[in-house]
């Protein structure tokens, strides 16, 4: 679990140096990927869920790493029609990631008969999905954006701050015996 809340912590935040046409991204979402990747991998035994993801997340870091590479070399066009479209396709399957480890909580804590938060992070879910699609929308209003993107990186913090909770209270969990949950 530590590895998909890293992963995603990798994936929200973002830090660039730009010179001229060129962006070097100290964190770069296709490492956030890779731990992702690493962490539904290791999630797998408690929800069949969580391996149903990581087809969408290596996909991610795919993209991310060429868009990474791109950036780099200053060959990747910004503010172009292709450009906002495969935006918003990434946007939306980040999101639809985002979503599916909630759902996959959920479906751990039904099974394992515990509070893992997923509630609470499906509302948060929903708070980022909205300004997420919602800055692609009316881009074109600069102060609107901006007041978007300050609630859309309130909700990724609150977002992370409840898988963090979410992580705590699954590893408080008795590990899995070859029968289910061992009791002490």
């Amino acid at each position: 679990m530590s590895q998909i809340c890293i992963g995603f912590l990798l994936i929200f935040l973002d830090f660039n140096f730009t010179f001229q046409q060129h962006v070097l991204g100290l964190i770069p979402d296709f490492a956030g990927y890779l731990v992702l990747l690493s962490g539904l991998r290791a999630m797998a035994c408690e929800s069949p869920l969580f391996e149903k993801i990581r087809p969408f997340a290596m996909g991610m870091a795919v993209y991310t790493g060429i868009l990474y590479i791109g950036d780099l070399l200053g060959a990747t066009p910004s503010g172009s029609r292709l450009s906002i479209v495969l935006g918003i396709l990434s946007t939306a399957v980040s999101l639809y990631i985002s979503w599916a480890v909630t759902t996959a909580l959920r479906d751990v804590e039904e099974k394992r008969g515990v509070n893992l938060n997923s509630a609470s992070l499906l509302t948060v879910w929903k708070v980022v999905a909205v300004t997420n699609l919602m800055v692609y929308l009316i881009f074109f209003l600069v102060f609107l954006t901006l007041l978007l993107v300050l609630v859309a990186l309130i909700a990724n913090i609150t977002f992370l701050v409840g898988l963090w909770s979410a992580k705590g209270l699954y590893e408080a969990l008795p590990p899995l015996g070859p029968r289910g949950p061992e009791i002490s």
